[in-house]
């Protein structure tokens, strides 16, 4: 280690005891490593510590001088005696290189003793001397402070007697020429001892404020010795005030009391009594509205003082006082500001109607409010609005108006009471009466805006609100202000019975091998079930006793066990309508379900359903009873059995007992009981079975079921037999001849099979009416086992008329139905073979009736004419009236011709006839008879088929059930009716009428305009042709575009009853999801007469304006969010592309959206607003397949809070913090935004400590991320502690962005160094940090340096430059 310096003596002048000398010296290291050094003195004979050199210190003692660097060091010289003061400055540095010798300084210093010494702190009065006359060095000052005039003062300080001997002292004044020097010495003579100490006092009363100076001499008696002492005094005025300077009462109602305290407080040390003038708040003549409690006190020191200022206000206008308080020894008197305004509130309560305008409610004025007629559970609702008109605020005599001034809101509490027609208050409840809601019940409203009410009448009961009173209270209104409503309305529950409440079906049946299904539950009345499920049913009746229709449906959905099978109807007005209820149990157990039907979507309903699933348990009393064999037996000798049949169930057992396919009965098997039978649970019947064949049957056993009530078929007995017989049979029953002319004979072939084991003879008896009109050949014979006879049936009839007295009974009798009988011997068959002949004797027909064809469409009217007489003219001289006879004859009963009652016929001419055919049924079309005739050809196919292939029993069976078809009835190939006209010259002339009804030809037109996405219901009125109810089948059906069933949903009543000759609307259900143009067809067709009608219902679907309101409220560049949900209901995905107006603030995640089949999506609408505001826009979801969803969106975008800032810190004056603050641009464009310094809000400060160093800040389009701004912000503080202002961007593209800056300044640090060379000038620059113009006072320190001027004044924010000059000591220089 090494070192250097260039002082190695230093010697200190004659220093006065109690006085210092001081003198500074470097030591500097150039080695690359720490120099450690340790300071001490020593006498320069080494001896050790001397007295004198205790006087010496140095500053640093010890520490370490970095590498390549100096460290400057202090030498106080401070003497308190006289003495020797030679001696060595040593530095002991470790490991010092042997070049380098140890650093030793030798120090030396001289004292003088002086007369006294006075012990007093050192003063700057000097450099704060207001005067230009400078102050001569010989003086010491001694400086007063006085707290306000009037105060004695007193300051009391020691002189010290160094010297061996006592003296004598005098204090004289200097130039006092009266008493008015506020300075007095109370030790103005005296002796000091040797060594001692003498107590100074001196005192300082002031009368007026200013800064006092008093000149004084002390004096040594009979010495030489004297020093001159500039007395200072200063009146300060006392630290005591208040802790707030005004206090503003703001806005308060009329005679409301509003008390703030407010602190008198006392900084100082010593007590103040004050007192409050009463003049300065109280005008004389008027009424007080200030009061200040106490109005005297005192303060204690260092303490504060409560007052209570009250403020009362008693006009509607504003007040302003200054309140004087006066306090003892201070000049001027507190000064306490008092604001405060009256206001009384304005209401305004207007009442919103649909109906008419809106209407404003009076005060005070008794007002109606009609609800009108309602249904129980329907709800019905007003709003009224209130609001506070402004009014015109007074302004203070004298004073300006303040347009910037804000004025607080005018805030005001309201109430609603509820009276009933008992005149007891009630607190309004929904559920219980009157049935009132009230939103809100009260609250607060204010002036800026209007206060909705909401008021709701939802009675769940019949109820009257005659009576009812509703009043609004403003307590804080002028007397009380209220609003009465007296109410009106009243509810009713629709006259509608259910039959029942509460029905139990009781045990009921559970199918056997029923399995779950996976798809839709279905219902035995229903197509899915009716295949032997056993259900119990309840025709539950609802009755509509109302004076109007009602609507009818039911919130109940279809589970596997219950269906309650109703669409939504309308019920008539005095009608009923039957609701059938299915109970279908799956499962054995307990079932409950609560079932809620609604009226006109109101009033709620329920029907309590139990019951109970049981098994079927219908069985034999004992097994042996399964088989029951009758032997073999001969025709006509009966055979007999008996079983038990026996319940085990839970529940009544209804059961027929049934041969299938009709094959015992045709084995000659009978049982009783034959009629259905009802079996209690546990009940025993018993089953008589009885074989009594007439013909022979093969063995045979066959099965005996019993068929229950529901379908389902239990298997009890199996039947076996053999019967040996004969059995004969006639080929034909019947024998119809026809028309025969007489004395003519008609012949038919018939066969007599005998299809038994034995052979019988045979005789035919032919009753004696007959046997003139038909015989049968041969008459009698024997029919062989397994043989056919063939037989000849003969009719003749005699001639018309016959030959007996009364031809015309002989005519009648000729053509009735005659019975031949056919005995066998022996006689194996109980009754004889019957055969049935018919046949009626003619004459020649002599003229051909005339025809005349009708063609018309159904319910359309067709007219032609017919002469009459046709070939001929009226050959009398006189004209005819005839009367035609019309008739139709198919069908009958109804009348589809009709004709004129009478017609004319002029003489010697003839006369037209106009005969109307109008058709209220269709005749049969020519592909139903192809369609009927492929049917027959198939059927007698079949039974051919079947013929063929069996035996001869089975022949004989497939016989007989040809003979037992019958054919189907169809429509008539033609109407046919007759008109018989009558003429009087006794001719009479027949027309057959001919009719062809076809289908009708166009069905009739509607056109309906439907917005898409909303229900529709379409109404189509249909009238009753006949004069007879019909039930319709009603079809509905898209006709056009056949391919967006999905897309377009119909749905309507599937059956329409229609009272004779009335007409009533039909209504179905139309939703559609797209925009356009459709045809939907609805067929009403009669499935007894298979008459139809059609009307086609032309659809224009047009967009809806808006499916639903969003209402989006939140902060700037906050982002909210408000989830839609759609639903998919094609059997395809669908996808949506999302679109919104406002795209810069709205937009969707995600933008496309594809839902699947039959499911539902959901979409996010995401709001993030750029600027304040409020406004309205729209979105909407977009598909090729389900059209367009709009919606509109209302938003409101309040402005954002502060931004996140950081914290500046810097010391007064300085200029070189600087911190970048960073913001986020999310605006979908560029922006510019120009940024500025604000006022921080309830911060009163200077706003020139932060300067922004980027003045124009510009930003690119954001994106799905924001852009950065950055933006450099300068902080130069010009006072002491913290600083807030507001750093504000604008910008009209991207918004307000405000960040609230903090910025503490610290305490001045030292700046420099700054080299100044010895002799010559130098500069310092200096910058004002404070915002006026101020004027600085220029201290040195060390007088070497020399200032050119002790006081400069700098303008705000602006720098000069101080000249200052070195000038070096030369006896410390070598």
């Amino acid at each position: 280690r090494t070192y250097e310096c260039s002082t190695d003596s230093i010697l200190f002048g004659a220093t006065v005891l109690f006085q210092s000398r001081v003198h500074r010296f470097s030591v500097s290291n150039p080695s690359g490593i720490a120099l450690p050094y340790n300071w001490r003195v020593r006498a320069r004979d080494g001896r050790g510590e001397a007295p004198g050199l205790r006087a010496y210190s140095i500053a640093p003692a010890a520490g370490a001088v970095a590498p390549e660097s100096s460290q400057e060091f202090t030498i106080r010289f401070a003497p308190t005696e006289v003495d020797a003061f030679a001696g060595v400055l040593e530095c002991e540095i470790p490991q010092l290189s042997a070049a380098s010798p140890p650093l030793a300084i030798e120090l030396d210093a001289a004292a003088l003793r002086p007369w006294c010494h006075f012990e007093l702190p050192q003063s700057d009065y000097r450099s704060r001397r207001a005067t230009d006359a400078v102050l001569d060095p010989k003086y010491q000052v001694v400086e007063f402070e006085s707290l306000g005039t009037r105060v004695r003062n007193t300051r009391r300080f020691y002189v010290l007697n160094p010297t061996a001997e006592n003296f004598d002292f005098v204090w004289k004044a200097e130039g006092i020429e009266n008493n008015d020097d506020p300075f007095r010495c109370v030790t103005r003579r005296g002796t000091v001892l040797s060594g001692k100490k003498f107590e100074m006092v001196f005192e300082y009363l002031p009368t007026a404020v200013g800064t006092h100076e008093s000149f004084w001499t002390f004096h040594i008696v009979g010495k030489d010795a004297s020093q001159s002492f500039l007395l200072v005094g200063g009146v300060k005025e006392p630290r005591i005030g208040t802790d707030k300077p005004n206090i503003n009462f703001g806005r308060l109602l009329l005679n409301a009391v509003h008390q703030e305290t407010i602190r008198i407080v006392n900084k100082e040390h010593l007590p103040f009594s004050f007192s409050i003038a009463r003049a300065s708040y109280e005008p004389e003549g008027q009424v007080p509205v200030i009061a200040v409690s106490p109005l005297s006190g005192v303060v204690s020191p260092g303490g504060s003082f409560p007052l209570e200022v009250t403020f009362k206000p008693v006009e509607e206008k504003s007040y302003n006082f200054n309140i004087l308080c006066n306090v003892k020894r201070r000049e001027k008197p507190l000064l306490l500001n008092v604001k405060g305004e009256g206001y009384k509130i304005h209401t305004k309560l207007v009442l919103e109607e649909s109906a008419r305008d809106d209407r404003v409610l009076h005060p005070g004025v008794r007002e109606v409010l009609d609800f009108g007629d309602l249904q129980v559970q329907e709800r019905r609702s007003f709003k009224l609005r209130l609001s506070s008109p402004s009014y015109k605020r007074e302004t203070i005599k004298g004073e300006p108006p303040n347009v910037d001034e804000d004025v607080p809101a005018v805030r005001y509490d309201f109430i609603w009471q509820l009276r009933t027609q008992a005149g007891g208050l009630v607190n309004p409840r929904q559920d219980a009466p009157p049935y009132l809601t009230i939103s809100p019940m009260h609250g607060q409203a204010t002036q800026e805006e209007e206060t909705i009410v909401t008021i709701e009448y939802a009675p769940p009961d019949p109820h009257d609100l005659e009576g009812t009173l509703l009043r609004m209270l403003i307590p804080s209104g002028p007397g009380e202000s209220s609003y009465n409503l007296r109410l009106a309305g009243r509810a009713r529950r629709p006259a509608v019975d259910f039959s029942v409440s509460n029905h139990d079906f009781g045990p009921v049946f559970v199918k056997r091998g029923a399995a779950t299904s996976a798809g839709e539950p279905t219902s035995p009345t229903r197509g899915g079930g009716a295949g032997g499920t056993p259900f119990g049913r309840l025709d539950l009746v609802v009755s509509n006793r109302d004076h109007a229709d009602c609507w009818l449906s039911t919130t109940f959905h279809r589970t596997p066990y219950l269906d309650v099978q109703l669409q939504p109807s309308m019920v008539e007005s005095g009608r009923s309508l039957v609701v059938p209820i299915i109970f279908t149990p799956r499962e054995v157990g307990e079932y409950r379900e609560r079932i809620e039907f609604v009226v006109n979507d109101c009033t709620r309903s329920h029907v309590t359903i139990r019951g109970r699933g049981c098994e079927l348990q219908l069985e034999l009393v004992s097994m042996a009873m399964q088989n029951v064999n009758f032997g073999v037996t001969v025709g006509n000798q009966p055979v007999n059995r008996s079983v038990k049949v026996v319940n085990r169930s839970l529940c009544a057992l209804g059961f027929t007992l049934r041969d299938p396919e009709g094959q015992l009965a045709e084995r000659g098997v009978s049982w009783t009981p034959t009629l259905p039978v009802n079996l209690k649970p546990k009940e025993q019947v018993a089953v008589d079975l009885r074989f009594n064949p007439s013909f022979h049957i093969s063995p045979f056993k066959l099965p005996l079921l019993a068929n229950t009530d529901f379908g389902q078929e239990v298997h009890l007995i199996n039947v076996a037999g053999e019967c040996h017989t004969a059995e004969v049979r006639l080929s034909e029953h019947s024998v119809l001849f026809g028309d025969v002319v007489f004395q003519s004979t008609g012949v038919r072939r018939l066969k007599l099979h005998n299809f038994g084991d034995l052979g019988v003879k045979f005789r035919f008896e032919v009753p004696a009416r007959a046997a003139s009109l038909f015989s049968v050949e041969p008459a009698e014979g024997y029919a062989a086992s397994r043989d056919d006879v063939d037989l000849l049936v003969k009719f003749h009839p005699v001639r018309a008329g016959g030959t007996g007295s009364d031809p015309v009974g002989r005519e009648a009798e000729q053509g009735r139905p005659k019975r031949i009988r056919c005995h066998v011997e022996p006689n194996y068959q109980q009754d004889p073979i019957e055969l049935i002949v018919q046949g009626r004797g003619i004459e020649q027909p002599e003229g051909a009736v005339r025809r005349v064809p009708f063609s018309a469409c159904v319910r359309e009217k067709v007219t032609k004419e017919i002469t009459i007489p046709p070939d001929d003219k009226n050959p009398s001289g006189e004209p005819w009236k005839i009367n035609p006879v019309l008739k139709t004859e198919v069908p009958s009963g109804v009348d589809y011709w009709s004709c004129p009652p009478e017609l004319i016929v002029p003489p010697g001419d003839n006369a037209t006839l106009q005969v109307t055919y109008r058709p209220l049924t269709m005749t049969l079309r020519d592909e139903d008879k192809q369609a009927m005739a492929a049917e027959a050809a198939a059927a007698d196919a079949d039974d051919a088929a079947a013929a063929d292939a069996t035996d001869a029993s089975r022949a004989v069976a497939l016989a007989k059930r040809t003979a037992q078809r019958r054919p189907r009835e169809m429509l008539p190939e033609q109407h046919k009716g007759s008109i018989f006209i009558a003429t009087p010259d006794g001719r009479a002339f027949v027309y057959e009428l001919l009719g062809t009804a076809a289908p009708p030809a166009e069905p009739q037109r509607l056109q309906a305009t439907v917005k898409c996405k909303t229900p529709h219901v379409q109404a189509v009125e249909v009238a009753n042709w006949l004069q007879e109810s019909q039930r319709f089948k009603v079809e509905v059906r898209l006709v056009d575009p056949q391919d967006a069933g999905e897309e377009i949903k119909l749905h309507g009543v599937e059956a329409f009853d229609l009272p004779p000759g009335r007409s009533r609307e039909y209504k179905f259900n139309v939703y559609a999801y797209r925009e356009g143009k459709a045809t939907a067809r609805v067929v009403f067709t009669n499935p007894k007469t298979e008459e139809y009608l059609e009307v086609e219902v032309v659809f224009q679907f047009i967009p809806v304006e808006n499916i639903d309101q969003i209402s989006f409220s939140t902060t700037c560049r906050q982002v909210a969010t408000h989830p839609i949900s759609i639903v998919n209901p094609l059997t395809a995905p669908v996808t949506f592309k999302c679109e919104c107006s406002a795209p810069e603030i709205l937009r969707f995640s995600p933008a496309e959206l594809t839902v699947p089949p039959n499911t539902e999506g959901s979409v996010d609408l995401l709001f993030q607003p750029i600027v304040v505001g409020a406004g309205k826009a729209t979105v909407q979801l977009k598909s090729a397949e389900l059209g367009s969803y709009p919606y509109a969106v209302n938003f409101e975008a309040k402005p954002a809070g502060f931004e996140k800032a950081p914290i500046f810190k810097a010391p007064l004056g300085s200029t070189d913090t600087v911190q970048t603050l960073k913001f986020w641009h999310y605006a979908r464009k560029p922006a510019s935004y120009a940024a500025r310094i604000e006022a921080a809000p309830g911060h009163k400060g200077p706003i020139g400590d932060f300067v922004i160093e980027s003045k124009d800040v510009k930003a690119g389009a954001a994106g799905d991320e924001p852009v950065e701004l950055c933006v450099d912000v300068r902080f130069q503080p010009s006072q002491l502690g913290e600083s807030r202002t507001l750093l504000v961007l604008s910008s009209p593209d991207g918004g307000d962005y405000k960040a609230l800056l903090v910025g503490y300044a610290q305490p001045p640090k030292p700046q420099g160094p700054v080299p100044i060379a010895g002799g010559r000038p130098g500069e310092v620059e200096f910058t004002n940090p404070f915002e006026e113009s101020v004027e600085f006072t220029i201290q040195v320190d060390n007088p070497s340096f020399v200032v050119g001027s002790r006081t400069i004044r700098v303008d705000g924010k602006k720098s000069q430059k101080i000249a200052i000059q070195f000038k070096a000591d030369k006896g410390k220089q070598k």
